[in-house]
């Protein structure tokens, strides 16, 4: 095999991996051995470190060997979220392949320090720049899904929608990926969610005129995918988003970039009933899905 399988475990996973009554220490040791192996990669990202940052300021234990794990799966850190969409904007309106970006290692030194501090230290303090970094990505996304509930009813009044003249926003056998579609292919509303996201968001300054379909940045593509997903489960079943949930939103844009998703949440505590099941979902269409860990062991075996 000539490039290793690249691989992003989802937040809860890094608890899970320090925890043998989630998952077996023997399995762990089989994924680190594949690391260093260079069978596989596994992608760590700035989100992924939120989670252990979590656990930390928490005061829990176990922040620590989420550190020592951290580091025995990936020296690296990933570029960030807003990064890694702008990167991708540029790549495509400038007609490069987006195959040859490099997302693995983010020249950005605050992580492995918020890495190295917390393994060397009990009274490490996080810098608050990196907490303003999650409350503005946790607020873009909290204050967006406030506004979007009203767009989307609106607008599925007034379109056809599965064969229905005005959409009953609760007929439970609409399916919300349509949404996708039906915004992808509307170019007022496309222009104003990928502004939303490009401008308000990742503050880029430059012109988006050139993108005639959400299709033409992957990682962007499923970002938005799974961000009407949200939307919708809001309305239909009347949630409420969380501070944390900006996590599993801002996770999407490494897809892309992987093979092997991995989660073992089933999101029961979130917005979903069933949080692998709407990944895979809206993975499908580039032929990806989200996996058990367990499952990742077993594919792990074929991957001599």
């Amino acid at each position: 095999m000539d490039q290793p399988v690249k691989i992003y475990l989802d937040n809860n996973i890094y608890n899970y991996l320090v925890d043998e009554d989630s998952i077996p220490e023997t399995d762990v040791k089989k994924l680190i051995k594949a690391v260093n192996a260079n069978v596989v990669e596994v992608l760590f990202s700035p989100v992924n470190l939120f989670e252990i940052v979590r656990c930390f300021e928490n005061k829990e234990e176990k922040a620590k060997k989420m550190v020592e794990r951290s580091y025995a799966l990936s020296k690296k850190v990933t570029i960030p979220p807003n990064d890694v969409l702008v990167m991708q904007l540029k790549m495509h309106l400038n007609k490069f392949d987006f195959s040859n970006s490099n997302i693995y290692d983010s020249s950005d030194p605050l992580f492995n320090k918020i890495r190295n501090g917390i393994l060397k230290s009990k009274s490490y303090r996080v810098p608050i720049e990196f907490h303003e970094r999650i409350k503005n990505y946790a607020s873009w996304y909290i204050n967006r899904l406030n506004t979007m509930k009203d767009e989307i009813n609106n607008f599925l009044s007034k379109i056809q929608f599965n064969n229905f003249t005005k959409i009953d926003i609760n007929y439970t056998n609409s399916n919300p990926i349509d949404l996708y579609n039906i915004f992808n292919g509307n170019p007022s509303s496309r222009k104003m969610h990928l502004e939303a996201v490009f401008k308000d968001r990742c503050h880029y300054e430059g012109d988006l005129s050139k993108i005639i379909s959400f299709n033409d940045i992957p990682s962007f593509s499923i970002f938005w995918k799974y961000y009407l997903k949200v939307a919708y489960e809001l309305i239909l079943r009347d949630k409420k988003p969380n501070f944390g949930d900006w996590a599993d939103l801002d996770q999407t844009v490494y897809f892309y970039y992987a093979d092997f998703i991995v989660t073992s949440d089933t999101g029961k505590a979130g917005l979903f009933p069933n949080y692998r099941g709407i990944l895979s979902e809206v993975l499908q269409p580039m032929n990806k899905s989200a996996i058990k860990f367990s499952t990742l062991i077993s594919k792990l075996e074929n991957l001599k």
